[in-house]
C-alpha cells in the first residue's frame, strides 16, 4: 500500500483490521515496523508508540531510529 498527498485514505487497511492512529493518520506497527501478521510499514506511513517518551512517533522516511 503507498500513502500519497496530504490526507491518506485509510479505508482498505482499516477494513483489513490494521490500526490507525487518529492524530497522524499513519499505521500503528510494532518495533519491527510490523503492522499485522506478515504486514510491514515503513516511511511516512508508519506510526510507532516511543517507549522512551510515552507518545505515538510518526517515522518520517524511515529515519527515526527505533
Amino acid at each position: 500500500m503507498v500513502a500519497v498527498g496530504l490526507e491518506a485514505n485509510t479505508e482498505l487497511a482499516e477494513s483489513a483490521g490494521l490500526e490507525v492512529d487518529e492524530r497522524y493518520g499513519g499505521f500503528l506497527v510494532n518495533a519491527e515496523l510490523e503492522a499485522a501478521t506478515d504486514i510491514w510499514v515503513a516511511g511516512d506511513a508508519a506510526c510507532f508508540y516511543d517507549v522512551k517518551v510515552c507518545v505515538v512517533i510518526l517515522c518520517p522516511f524511515s529515519t527515526y531510529k527505533l
